[in-house]
């Protein structure tokens, strides 16, 4: 049996910035927090969401996104890119 944990609103800022292709490096920059402090955050999504790795993660946020009232997918050249809905479940 899955749990299925909501993410932080941290948590779902750097999912938005992975699915536009951001290092963790830059994540961590543009937050101004250690990459730690990133890593550990995209940890918490990895186990949230079962994803292996941070593509796993973009592409199920993008899945996730198009799915969802109010979620919306934009093309950045041929990637898509997902924004997360303020509300809702994960």
């Amino acid at each position: 049996m899955t749990i299925r944990r909501r993410l932080t609103p941290r948590e779902a800022i750097v999912v938005d910035h992975v699915s536009r292709g951001l290092t963790i490096r830059q994540i961590a920059e543009g937050l101004g927090v250690s990459l730690a402090t990133v890593k550990r955050h995209l940890n918490n999504i990895m186990i949230k969401w079962d994803c292996g790795n941070r593509t796993q993660v973009a592409v199920q946020a993008t899945l996730r996104m198009a799915a969802q009232p109010g979620g919306t997918v934009e093309f950045f050249g041929q990637l898509p890119v997902a924004h997360l809905p303020d509300e809702g479940p994960c």
